[in-house]
């Protein structure tokens, strides 16, 4: 958490940075959420963190949830900490909100929407063509 800051202002950009790469300059973004939620590319977070005694796990979710709700389409975190009687680490409950998952959930949930772009042909930018390049079908060199 010491550093969320930081963290939260680079997602900021880089989520809004990419989604404004791809639209056509002639789109009209209008109210920000309708234009952020339909706009491709989808932006996640994954974040493990060590937590301290004086980190809370429900700051980090609330953080989370606060970030998701303006700038990305969803997050899925993790945290443990040390354990109290020994060595090693456990991991802490989280109480997860809407657009905020598991890890798991998260990489499934993304997987899911990479399948449905792919699908759908949405994947592709503007400037590409109907299809995309098989690194395979290239020859070394060329």
């Amino acid at each position: 958490m010491d550093d969320w800051t930081n963290r939260r202002r680079e997602l900021k950009f880089s989520a809004t940075d990419l989604k404004l790469w791809r639209r056509s300059q002639s789109e009209k973004i209008g109210h920000w959420d309708v234009w952020r939620q339909s706009a491709l590319p989808r932006t996640f977070m994954l974040w493990a963190a060590l937590l301290s005694e004086k980190d809370s796990p429900q700051k980090m979710v609330r953080e989370t949830s606060a970030i998701v709700s303006t700038y990305l389409d969803g997050a899925g975190i993790f945290a443990y900490r040390r354990r109290a009687e020994g060595g090693g680490y456990e991991p802490v409950d989280l109480p997860l909100t809407a657009g905020v998952e598991t890890i798991d959930i998260a990489l499934y949930r993304i997987e899911s929407e990479i399948d449905k772009a792919v699908a759908s042909g949405r994947h592709m930018t503007p400037e590409t063509s109907a299809a995309p390049i098989d690194p395979d079908s290239l020859q070394a060199g060329t």
